[in-house]
């Protein structure tokens, strides 16, 4: 969440993104963001903990399925069609870029 932003502070072209407290409502995501939604967990690497949501409907089974007890932090997300399953992972040192490389997802959204 911190680089979201510091790229946001620097004005660069960021999808519109979240930090929430669990339990989520719907009225809140459908006022905030057009499904599809990706709502991510805090802790995970390598894709896992990341959901898409195409509808109202599968946002509110993800909800269902998480332990109202656990009163963790979550992401939303906007959707980026485009870079679907794909990434940019730049390594900045100082103010010189000095690597960057596309990854690209071995499975998209279950």
């Amino acid at each position: 969440m911190r680089i979201a932003q510091l790229l946001a502070a620097h004005r660069l072209p960021t999808p519109k993104t979240l930090l929430l407290n669990f339990p989520v409502s719907l009225p809140l995501i459908e006022q905030e963001f057009s499904f599809p939604v990706v709502i991510k967990t805090t802790a995970g690497a390598k894709g896992v903990g990341v959901f898409l949501c195409d509808t109202a409907n599968s946002f509110q089974d993800l909800m269902g399925l998480l332990d109202p007890s656990d009163n963790r932090q979550m992401i939303a997300q906007e959707f980026i069609a485009s870079s679907y399953g794909r990434d940019l992972r730049v390594l900045v040192l100082g103010s010189r870029v000095i690597g960057c490389m596309q990854r690209t997802a071995k499975h998209n959204f279950k």
